[in-house]
């Protein structure tokens, strides 16, 4: 018995460290910055019955490192899926030094909505090409 219980106890544990596991969904304000991760969602309660979740499917940012000289600027691609929506795919050509910023405009519920994708962090540098990049972007009822 006490076999059994080590290797369920070693499997669960395994499970849960699992890097797969998606991040769970932070609450989302109108017109407030929200920052978020590849794979993790935002819900933003728009009325006492309607919400609306933007998940942050993928994060991919080639920008040349700010310690290094590079012939191309690169670019900052950013997939948001937005619940009721469709996906949203904001593209942003940047040169080195600046911030990644681009715009969507989009209709729900006979209200229209502005997503701004204010910058991708941490801006490469040759010492943290490796780490995750977060999206800081903000919803914005126009």
């Amino acid at each position: 018995m006490r076999v059994v219980f080590s290797v369920l106890s070693v499997i669960i544990l395994v499970a849960c460290t699992s890097n797969d596991l998606a991040i769970a969904p932070a609450e989302g304000i109108l017109n407030k910055p929200a920052t978020g991760k590849e794979d993790q969602s935002v819900i933003y309660q728009l009325t006492s019955d309607e919400s609306l979740r933007i998940h942050i499917k993928t994060i991919e940012d080639s920008r040349c490192p700010a310690d290094v000289q590079c012939i191309s600027a690169g670019y900052v691609k950013v997939a948001f899926e937005i619940e009721n929506v469709g996906e949203a795919e904001l593209i942003t050509p940047v040169l080195p030094g600046s911030n990644a910023s681009d715009t969507y405009e989009f209709s729900l519920g006979g209200k229209n909505y502005r997503l701004v994708l204010e910058d991708v962090i941490p801006f490469p540098t040759t010492k943290n090409y490796l780490e995750p990049r977060s999206v800081e972007f903000l919803l914005e009822q126009s």
